[in-house]
């Protein structure tokens, strides 16, 4: 079942619904504290960000959108929570910049598997709303977003003007976002 079928039902109590999250909220908990202490070796920041996460899910379970997979769900947004988090206690106590993406991190199985859920969500997210593209839309992304070229060499790789090429790939990504945000 769905976050959203968990939370987002227009016809469900929000009794019901809070009943609902509770019942999440007790499933993931425990390997979301053991997740989040892994990244940050913070229990008390950890147990907040979890607790934040929930109440933000309260809030907005109106507008959630359809989650395939809640526990990867869950795990991702409470990694970007814990980013957040560290990096805003950072700024006030003037410690350096943690690098995220350098820090290793000994993923167990489970969290592997989540890894591997969030990663194929986002291609067919991915693969789906490319094809919603005309092909010049989708060769300029291509250019862009997986090759890393600058507007000015897509251009001349395409012959398209400067201007006319910003509004191509904004319109692009506006299509693709039309066709609803990676599920993660």
């Amino acid at each position: 079942m769905t976050m959203y079928h968990l939370l987002g039902r227009q016809e469900a109590t929000e009794h019901a619904q809070g009943g609902m999250l509770s019942e999440v909220f007790q499933e993931y908990y425990a390997p979301m504290k053991a997740y989040g202490i892994k990244i940050t070796q913070d229990e008390s920041l950890t147990q907040d960000a979890i607790q934040d996460l929930f109440a933000r899910l309260w809030e907005n379970r109106d507008h959630l959108q359809d989650i395939r997979s809640i526990q990867a769900y869950l795990f991702r947004a409470l990694r970007n929570n814990l980013i957040k988090c560290v990096k805003e206690q950072q700024k006030h106590q003037h410690v350096g910049e943690w690098d995220w993406n350098t820090t290793e991190i000994e993923l167990s199985d489970e969290e592997q598997i989540i890894q591997k859920e969030d990663e194929r969500a986002k291609q067919y997210w991915l693969e789906n709303s490319l094809s919603t593209l005309s092909n010049r839309q989708r060769e300029v992304v291509q250019l862009k977003f997986y090759e890393g070229k600058s507007y000015e060499e897509i251009g001349a790789i395409t012959g398209i003007k400067y201007q006319s090429l910003r509004n191509l790939i904004y319109k692009a990504v506006a299509t693709m976002r039309k066709h609803g945000e990676p599920v993660m």
